[in-house]
């Protein structure tokens, strides 16, 4: 290649890819003239470089590597074809029309070239072309631009348009052409659809997309564009034809990969990455194509089937919100590509469903299964960021560095990796544009993710100890009734209760909004406005002096408390998913252990009254909620993606936002285990001192440790205790054994202890055991059903589905008078005891088979 092409070359090339030049050669940008230098000037510089240091040899094989950006130098992907291929006519009529038409225009041409008017050619021309689209159709043998493309024959058919084999009389090859559906053509949103996926392929100059040889074209109302044609069929007939070998397959996603890692640098997503869109020629040389979904915001449209993109191989989050696709929903599609193409076989929705298990069958390394998980994990989050990241995974993957660590990208110097036969050295370089543009660093997938997950070792558990601390303190609006219902010099115990309610009615049935604010804002701002509300609860319940302003202050209370308490829930389930159980039990600790502040609430009202504990006790609660709430924050989505998962959930699952996930039987089944559970726990929170009276332990002392504190004080300070550390043991052991069963055993227990307690509670040492043991198998309840609800459901919208399974609660709280104003305890012992014993059996026998049927099928 002589020197002024080679100049030529340069100067045509985009400034991303002159850059990519300089980086290949390891030649500093600032070496040449500034970058605000014209690019002839910067070109002519690094030749003249490139002479002086007797390295000119190298820049050829480089610029060859690149097709001309701005439309000069095209090379066709094959050869010229010697003869014109006969078009696949529909039949002899069509065959005739055809050669009619070709030969009125070889006749019009030679007038013209003469300088004589052709008109009635141009009329008998008309009619012939008016002939042959009789229907509104194309047909092998018409032509389109004046008759420059014969159509051959049809090469793909779609919803959307049609691809046609073509052959370019003035240039004398073969080409692609792909017209829309003349149905479709009257929409101008359509067509600049269209057209857009056209000029989109024509930005991408890399070796593995399909060039675009004419962007727009309109010929008779059919609209059109015209790229090269590559002869040998797509990856999907070449995987089902047995013509790919299995060593041959990754070498053909990773150059996929590096086509997209530079459409995802440029703000590009392709969003319809599958084996039919990517294209072979006779070489194997692998090209994409298909660009028509780019940058589009509806929902149908290109050769498809499904929302938006071919189901098995569409990102989940595309076939909900195709709006909100991102780089890592192409990432989806060319890892269920690669999944496809290692099986050997077309993948079924069991795939879709549980990509885990196809993959687990792969013939192909662990390291490489790993990269597949990643890349097709349901959670967007939780996949690669973009192209570029998993294409470096990938490379470390199928060629591990020596020395650990993220693989560096490969010297400029350096050959292709033999594994990777036909890549171009400009298609390594894309990679590392990527990074140094900040679209997306190639460290993505290695160094930031795990300098992200260095930094969650310690950060999480901090949002945990916010969590917990807050949660610590909004315990004691609930559980300081017990104490105080009988105190009051106002009201009675049931006007006490009547407030009770109200804060526990809309504690509960506010968290769905609570958690749906946390999802979409954060916990931030949303615990900071509870801190005020609480406060605002306890100082206005101080002095109220009439029952509907208390109503109201414990109202605001409630409200406080809600977001509080749903937030931290949340968040923990989003910080650990992979061990939900634990987390969201030792945040639900805080709020059962903080519970024992009640000793000393009551000593306060005791001491100083109750108007004076609630006005101090609720401005210091509220200090401390706003500043620990200033605190908390989301989890950083790629770090938590590095985290593993446990095996007996399934990771690949759906994100059922709220209203989809009532519409599931496994919720109302939980919902109504929650309820049955609940409402005998919320029973004893309310009434144990009034069970200690009615047992006439109440005030009988028991020796505990050489003290002797009541029996009601010791069973407050000791269950509170307790029902804390059920919720991170229960948690624990859930994240081990399993939800359901773990359900069995907490809520079996609590049946025995309830029917216990009647026979023997009596006794002061047994009351005390036996209130500890009932608060200790009820406490589970608020880390076990979040946690289900979480694993059941997904991580997007855990905070909001945790908070309407948390109403479950409110709804409990209806119970609680009739058992409170109930003429024999024995009674309300043996149904409390008889519901847990109903919630425990259809946790094994309801429950669990349900949610494995919906886990296992998706629905």
């Amino acid at each position: 290649m002589k020197r002024d092409e080679l100049l030529s070359r340069l100067e045509r090339l985009l400034p991303a890819q002159f850059e990519g030049v300089l980086f290949h050669l390891q030649i500093p940008s600032a070496q040449l003239a500034g970058a605000s230098a014209p690019q002839s000037i910067r070109a002519i510089e690094l030749l003249r470089h490139l002479e002086n240091t007797g390295e000119l040899a190298r820049l050829e094989p480089l610029l060859l590597s690149y097709d001309d950006a701005a439309g000069v130098s095209r090379v066709s992907a094959q050869p010229p074809a010697a003869t014109k291929p006969v078009p696949l006519y529909l039949d002899a009529e069509v065959e005739a029309l055809s050669k009619r038409l070709e030969n009125a225009r070889s006749r019009k041409k030679r007038l013209c070239d003469s300088g004589i008017k052709a008109d009635d050619l141009d009329r008998e021309i008309l009619e012939l072309r008016r002939q042959l689209r009789e229907g509104g159709q194309l047909r092998a043998g018409d032509a389109l631009s004046d008759g420059r493309y014969l159509l051959v024959r049809v090469v793909g058919r779609g919803g959307f348009a049609v691809v046609w084999e073509a052959f370019d009389c003035a240039e004398q090859q073969r080409v692609a052409i792909k017209v829309l559906h003349l149905n479709l053509a009257g929409d101008p949103l359509r067509r600049e659809r269209f057209f857009r996926g056209a000029h989109a392929m024509m930005k991408l100059v890399h070796p593995a997309v399909v060039r675009v040889l004419e962007p727009k074209g309109e010929d008779g109302g059919f609209y059109y564009f015209v790229m090269e044609f590559v002869a040998d069929g797509n990856l999907r007939e070449w995987v089902l034809q047995s013509r790919l070998k299995n060593e041959e397959t990754l070498p053909v996603i990773l150059r996929i990969g590096e086509a997209l890692a530079l459409a995802h640098s440029q703000g590009m997503i392709h969003r319809d990455i599958k084996p039919a869109n990517i294209l072979l020629n006779e070489h194997g040389t692998a090209k994409l194509t298909d660009f028509d979904l780019v940058g589009a915001r509806d929902t149908t449209g290109g050769t498809r089937t499904g929302a938006l993109g071919t189901i098995v191989y569409a990102a989940p989050e595309c076939l909900e919100r195709p709006q909100e696709a991102a780089a890592c929903a192409d990432v989806y599609g060319l890892g269920m590509t690669a999944i496809f193409c290692l099986a050997g076989r077309n993948l079924s929705m069991d795939t879709f469903r549980n990509p885990e298990g196809t993959i687990d069958r792969l013939h192909c390394s662990i390291q490489v299964q790993a990269v597949l998980r990643r890349a097709v994990a349901w959670e967007p989050h939780e996949r690669f960021a973009d192209a570029a990241a998993m294409v470096l995974k990938l490379r470390e993957a199928l060629d591990p560095p020596e020395h650990g660590g993220a693989a560096l990208v490969y010297s400029a110097r350096a050959d292709p990796p033999a594994f990777v036969p036909g890549l171009t050295i400009v298609s390594q370089a894309v990679v590392s544009q990527a990074v140094e543009a900040g679209f997306s660093s190639v460290e993505a997938g290695s160094a930031s993710v795990e300098a992200a997950h260095e930094r969650m070792k310690t950060g999480r558990w901090w949002q945990l100890t916010f969590g917990v601390i807050c949660m610590v303190m909004i315990a004691n609006l609930q559980s300081s009734w017990t104490l105080f219902a009988t105190s009051s010099r106002h009201w009675d115990r049931a006007q006490i209760q009547t407030a009770f309610i109200i804060f526990v009615l809309i504690e509960n049935w506010l968290a769905p909004v609570g958690g749906w604010l946390v999802d979409r804002f954060g916990p931030r701002a949303v615990v900071v406005t509870g801190s005020v509300l609480c406060a605002l609860g306890w100082e206005k319940s101080a002095y109220a002096n009439s029952l509907p302003f208390l109503y109201v202050a414990w109202g605001i209370a409630g409200i406080g408390a809600s977001a509080v308490y749903g937030t931290c829930v949340g968040n923990a389930l989003k910080w650990f998913p992979e061990r939900r159980g634990l987390a969201v039990g030792i945040t639900g600790g805080g709020f059962g252990a903080g519970a024992t502040a009640t000793v000393l609430l009551q000593w306060a009202s005791e001491s100083y009254g109750y108007e004076a504990t609630f006005l101090w006790f609720g401005f210091g609660q509220g200090a401390v909620l706003f500043i620990i709430g200033l605190l908390l924050s989301h989890p950083d989505a790629n770090a938590v993606a590095a985290l593993p998962k446990p095996s007996n959930v399934l990771t690949n699952r759906p994100q059922f936002n709220s209203r989809q996930m009532m519409k599931t039987s496994v919720f109302w089944v939980m919902y109504v285990m929650f309820v049955l559970v609940g409402a005998s726990g919320l029973f004893v929170t309310a009434s144990l001192k009034q069970i200690a009276e009615a047992l006439k332990v109440s005030d009988m002392q028991v020796v505990i440790f050489g003290l002797a504190p009541t029996a009601i004080t010791a069973a407050l300070i000791f269950g509170r205790i307790m029902n804390g550390i059920a919720r991170p043991f229960f948690g624990w052991v859930s994240d081990r054994v399993g939800r359901e069963n773990t359900m069995f055993i907490a809520f079996g227990i609590e049946a025995i202890a309830i029917v216990l307690l009647s026979q023997l509670g009596t006794n002061p040492a047994a009351f005390v055991v036996l209130s500890c043991l009932m608060f200790f198998a009820w406490g589970e309840i608020y880390s076990l059903f979040p946690s289900t609800s979480a694993d059941t459901y997904g991580w997007k919208h855990a905070a909001a589905n945790a908070g309407w399974l948390y109403t479950a609660k409110g709804t409990a709280a209806f119970f609680v008078p009739f058992a409170a104003n109930s003429a024999s305890w024995h009674t309300v012992f043996m149904v409390a005891a008889a519901i847990n014993g109903l919630a425990a059996v259809m946790a094994l026998v309801v429950l669990k088979p349900l949610r494995q049927r919906m886990l296992r099928h998706g629905v």
